[in-house]
């Protein structure tokens, strides 16, 4: 399993500050945020990582954006961001980008409906582009938090059928840390999806929370219990899955030191990593 971080730890700063911050760490598997205020030119990553052995991912844009937008051209200037996107994960060497599911208007069941029928004809233009870029494409879970409502596919059930529907030509992203607020505390329930789930799980977002909203606390400060779920992903999971944490900084929780929550953050994953349930 390969452990990093997402360049969020350094917010508000731009993502070439945060590469070259978890370098000097020492971490060499970084997901960069592609959103605002973290876009930046791919030659500058370049700059950076050139001549290190470094794996690279990347976040596609979420805000102000909507793949299953029942307006046409709200879903256009989604697919013209991720498409950029795709580019610049490309001209960096990146292996993946990550997507957010889409959400819709809570007027009714049959908005829902429509909005799915978007969300997995964008999907198909995504898939057909990154593909001719050589680039994976893994869905996140969303956690029905107060900030996630109204989501298309927020639960790594529904997910799973998205993945059948594309021919396991899309993969998942779980957020261990959504998932537990989706399960409502139910780590067996997390195990058992992540077994339903099998191979196709390739890529984790790793942080904590209380259960109730999506913190993105440092792995241990907050409720959920790390080991069953890391046993679970050793035994089912797919073998080279890359462990990404996301913990927050700047206008987050926390407000310090992104080396001490680094490094805070690495220790205790490391420990759930290999302590037994």
């Amino acid at each position: 399993m390969k452990i990093g971080f997402s360049t969020i730890v350094c917010l508000p700063y731009p993502a070439e500050y945060a590469v070259k911050n978890l370098l000097e760490n020492g971490i060499d598997t970084i997901e960069i945020l592609y959103e605002v205020p973290q876009i930046t030119k791919e030659n500058k990553i370049q700059k950076l990582t050139r001549g290190i052995n470094c794996n690279l991912s990347v976040h596609a844009p979420f805000y102000d954006v909507n793949p299953a937008s029942l307006v046409p051209s709200i879903r256009f200037t989604y697919i013209k961001r991720v498409l950029k996107c795709i580019n610049f994960a490309s001209k960096i060497g990146a292996q993946t980008v990550i997507l957010h599911p889409g959400h819709f208007p809570s007027f009714g069941p049959t908005l829902k409906e429509e909005a799915k029928i978007k969300y997995i004809e964008t999907l198909k233009t995504i898939l057909n582009y990154s593909q001719n870029k050589n680039i994976s494409i893994a869905i996140e879970n969303e956690s029905r938090a107060p900030a996630h409502k109204s989501i298309c596919y927020p639960l790594l059930e529904e997910i799973k059928d998205l993945i059948e529907l594309f021919d396991n030509k899309i993969k998942v992203c779980l957020d261990i840390g959504h998932a537990f607020i989706t399960s409502n505390e139910n780590i067996a329930h997390i195990v058992f999806l992540i077994r339903s789930l099998g191979k196709e799980t390739t890529y984790i977002h790793l942080h904590d929370n209380d259960g109730k909203n999506d913190l993105h606390l440092i792995p241990g400060e907050g409720k959920i219990n790390f080991p069953p779920i890391f046993d679970a992903l050793k035994k089912y999971a797919n073998k080279s899955i890359t462990c990404i944490i996301e913990v927050g900084n700047k206008g987050s929780i926390y407000d310090g030191n992104e080396t001490e929550l680094i490094r805070k953050s690495i220790l205790n994953t490391k420990r759930f990593l290999y302590e037994r349930a």
